[in-house]
Parts: C-alpha cells; structure tokens; sequence
C-alpha cells in the first residue's frame, strides 16, 4: 500500500477515535444534571408528590388497581421525606425570627412525619386488599396536607 493512502487512512481512524471520545465525553456530561438548591429540592419534591396524587386518586377510583395504587404511594413517600428534610426553605420557618424557628421546625417535621405514616398505612391497607380503609388514611393525609399548605405556604 502507498504510504499516503495509510496516512489517510491513519488520519481517518485519528479523527474518527477523538470525535467519538467527543461525543461520548459531551453526552456524558450533559447527563449530569447539577445539584438542585434545597428550595429547588423542596419544589420538585412537592411537585411530584402532586403529580403522583392526581395519578394516585385516578387509580383509586377503579376498581382492581390497588397494587397500582399501593405502588404509587410508594413512589410519593420519598418525595415527602425529601419535602421533611428541606424544611429549611419553607418559607414561613425561613421568614420566621430565630427564636421561633425551632417550633415551626419541630412542627413541620411532625406534620410531615405524619403525612408519612398515613401514606405507609394506605399503602398497607391497600397492599392487605382493604382499599376503604386506604382511602381513609389518604382522607387524613389530605386533610392535614391542606391545613399544613395554609400554614407554612407563601403567601
């Protein structure tokens, strides 16, 4: 073979080698997403926790979807030890005088603790076959969500 056609050649396989390392290291790279701040953490977390309770209160609704319904709680109650742990970024403890802070902590965490057990115990109920006894713990979940938005949400 002439020299200049394994040149080329060379050339060829050089130029392919280091585009295809420049592919792989751009996709890599673009695959990793950058921490999210704790407000961005906490925003995401309820997010997917509403957005699993609109899937989850469809589900409930037919009948033979409790283990959908089961593995849908599941799903949402990382979400809610996630919201637990930003509690820092709630925006009524944020504001709130450092002398208050420690209760309004306290109570978030208790409140949100609260939420998990009642998520845990749907999902219990509902993986036993007993889906009235699901909703019910989902009714309290709700009915503590809602008071819970009022009282630490923005205004």
């Amino acid at each position: 073979m002439p020299v200049n056609i394994m040149r080329r050649r060379l050339g060829l396989i050089a130029f392919t080698i280091c585009l295809t390392i420049s592919m792989w290291s751009a996709a890599s790279f673009a695959a990793e997403k950058p921490e999210a701040h704790g407000d961005e953490k906490l925003e995401h977390a309820m997010e997917e926790m509403q957005t699993l309770i609109r899937a989850l209160g469809k589900s409930m609704r037919e009948e033979g979807k409790e283990q959908q319904s089961a593995d849908l709680i599941q799903q949402m109650i990382p979400h809610a030890i996630i919201a637990k742990s930003e509690y820092m970024h709630v925006h009524a403890i944020e504001d709130a005088s450092p002398a208050e802070q420690p209760k309004l902590i306290n109570d978030y965490r208790i409140k949100l603790n609260d939420a998990i057990i009642g998520l845990a115990q749907a999902e219990n109920a509902l993986l036993a076959g007993n889906k009235k006894q699901a909703a019910q713990y989902l009714t309290d979940v709700k009915t503590a969500q809602r008071a819970g938005h009022k009282a630490y949400k923005e205004d």
